[in-house]
């Protein structure tokens, strides 16, 4: 079916108003979150400490540290970081990428609350995969 000047009409590629609204969620999500992902490092560019606060939801341990000092990771903070985000099945610890603390750190920082993340999963094994 195509009417003169005009593109068919394919009803099957047709979006409904839920499907609309989940797009345009994630965005808006997206949109807002770009200033963090793209320049994480101007939060702390002069910033001599940086602190993270986590809380694993399935071992129930917390952490409430600074991991950075002058520049320099500290790394102690980033074991006790990287034990709270151990896969808690198989208790096998993976060293966490300084990066990913420091945008969760900035995140924490932006919204200006030192309450902790609550961590469901993090690092994954093999095995649990």
């Amino acid at each position: 079916m195509e009417t003169r000047g005009q593109a068919p009409l394919i009803l099957n590629d047709a979006i409904d108003r839920r499907t609309l609204l989940k797009r345009g969620l994630i965005m808006g999500a997206a949109l807002a979150a770009a200033p963090l992902v793209l320049s994480p490092a101007p939060a702390f560019a002069v910033a001599p400490v940086r602190r993270i606060a986590l809380t694993s939801l399935h071992t129930g341990e917390r952490c409430a540290l600074t991991y950075c000092e002058n520049g320099h990771y500290l790394p102690d903070a980033m074991q006790a970081i990287a034990s709270v985000l151990r896969d808690h099945r198989s208790n096998e610890v993976h060293p966490i990428d300084p990066a990913l603390i420091d945008l969760l750190a900035a995140l924490q920082k932006r919204l200006a609350t030192s309450m902790p993340y609550e961590v469901i999963s993090g690092y994954r094994s093999p095995s649990s995969n």
